[in-house]
């Protein structure tokens, strides 16, 4: 628990990062929960993130990985963390966690309503009446009232219940609705959760005591997305059609502007800033193209507005049949705001990421070197970082978290481990190639020899250790087969 601030506080933190000294309990299973214990160990909290016994968690397991249950997407959002790994069909796994909640400054919760009571035996209401000073964040699918409390909260489906598509360029020209393809929802929300967090924890020290906040991934999503979505609702008297009296003029999606262009070398390639009267006569001076100027209803920016779909017609046009290198070199010689499209690999190894120090090199025992991106906020007195430690291997560190707690000795600590409460990491285990998970059926389908079948439903399909199936983009029918004898891909 944080004491009052002293010297050694201060050392600390400037060593450590501005949360140093602040002990978070990480309850998650998905990406929200995850990125805000990650962000909040940037910033130097003491976080230790609660596993399962019986079931490794989906984010050790998405993404090429050359240590079994450590895959790149661990490695990102689980950084900076403790892992205790309880196997919570021993009663005494609960009161652990309870323990644990007694002594936490934070709790970060993603579960469902209720299920942390239900499933671990942790009750909210209670841990913050028997701590006084705790933060308990809790964030659910769509909070406890209305019609989708029940419903799934995956990715795709909060995206299409926010209205995301407002937030996304349309894919063609027909305006087919599309959904931001990243886990934007979970990263958002757990953003959310971080803040309020250390806000709340602010509150603490002006006086306000422990408290509970509740957020919702619809709630995260929506209020992000705010500016998009209110923009033609705001007012009641927004006219969709052309203005009549008293009616306020509907405004395009601010998404209709954000859109990529082809060159003759590169589909997509690049994307440019053309919607000032100066930026559109620059560009058609740029890219040869002096007709613009003499459409008299492209003359003002409204103009322009309301013909945006032709106007962006003539943009990609323009560029078709120039290559990306020409097209550039135009935009930069008559000051046209312009960015190349880059792929992950050229974010990583470009110019403006070594001229920041973004990149962050480190490396793990038993696992390997990696990089991550920095923490972005950058402290010049504290400051915080990705790489303080790397992320842990099952139950790595978490003997280390109860050591740190009253109450746990060191022979307490070695019964509960000879119990099998609290389990303790194996050593890394080798993958025979980088790997995510793969289902036989889906080696069946793509063969032609059955609809899918899920491995749950029939216990004649069975999944061998996490086989690199979806590491290479494309698959022949050959290399499925041979997988398929060779026992990686088992299909029965």
């Amino acid at each position: 628990m944080l004491a009052e601030s002293s010297d050694e506080d201060a050392k600390m933190i400037r060593r450590k990062g501005p949360l140093a000294g602040i002990m978070v309990l990480e309850l998650s299973r998905g990406i929200a929960g995850a990125f805000a214990g990650a962000f909040l160990g940037d910033q130097g909290a003491e976080v230790t993130k609660l596993e399962f016994a019986a079931e490794p968690g989906w984010l050790r397991v998405t993404g090429p990985a050359t240590v079994e249950g450590m895959s790149s997407v661990h490695m990102a959002v689980n950084r900076n963390k403790r892992s205790l790994l309880l196997d919570f069909s021993k009663e005494e796994a609960k009161t652990v966690l309870w323990e644990l909640a007694l002594k936490a400054d934070v709790v970060l919760d993603d579960f469902h309503t209720g299920e942390v009571e239900r499933l671990l035996g942790l009750s909210a209401a209670k841990a913050l009446k028997a701590n006084a000073k705790l933060i308990y964040v809790s964030l659910t699918g769509y909070g406890a009232k209305g019609p989708c409390i029940n419903e799934s909260s995956a990715e795709e489906l909060l995206q299409a219940r926010s209205s995301m598509r407002v937030c996304c360029p349309a894919r063609d020209e027909h305006q087919t609705p599309a959904l931001c393809q990243q886990q934007v929802v979970g990263k958002v929300s757990g953003m959310f959760m971080a803040v309020s967090a250390t806000t709340a924890l602010w509150a603490r020290l002006r006086g306000a005591g422990g408290q509970m906040v509740t957020l919702n991934k619809l709630d995260c999503i929506t209020f992000f997305n705010a500016i998009e979505i209110t923009m033609n609702n705001i007012w009641s008297k927004i006219d969709p059609n052309p203005p009549a009296p008293g009616k306020v003029p509907k405004f395009p999606a601010l998404s209709t502007i954000y859109k990529l262009v082809d060159c003759v070398d590169k589909p997509q390639a690049m994307c440019y800033f053309a919607v000032s009267d100066k930026e559109f006569k620059a560009a058609a001076k740029a890219l040869d193209q002096p007709h613009w100027l003499e459409k008299k209803e492209w003359a003002t920016v409204p103009g322009r507005m309301k013909d945006l779909s032709n106007v962006f017609k003539e943009l990609s046009k323009a560029t078709a049949d120039k290559t990306l290198e020409d097209a550039i070199r135009r935009c930069r010689e008559y000051e046209i705001a312009h960015a190349q499209v880059l792929t992950p690999e050229e974010v990583l190894e470009g110019d403006q990421a070594a001229a920041m120090g973004a990149v962050q090199l480190a490396s793990k025992p038993g696992v390997g070197d990696y990089k991550l991106w920095r923490h972005a906020a950058q402290f010049s007195a504290s400051p915080a970082s990705s790489t303080q430690s790397p992320a842990p291997l099952r139950g790595e560190g978490g003997k280390e978290s109860l050591k740190q707690l009253e109450g746990f000795t060191p022979s307490r600590i070695q019964q509960l481990v000879q119990a099998g409460v609290v389990l303790i990491p194996d050593p890394p285990q080798k993958l025979q190639r980088p790997a995510a998970h793969a289902w036989p059926s889906v080696a069946r389908v793509l063969l032609g020899q059955s609809e899918p079948v899920s491995p749950v439903a029939n216990p004649s399909l069975r999944r061998r250790s996490w086989p690199a199936f979806f590491t290479q983009e494309k698959k022949d029918e050959a290399s499925l087969r041979k997988q398929l004898s060779s026992g990686m891909i088992v299909a029965v």
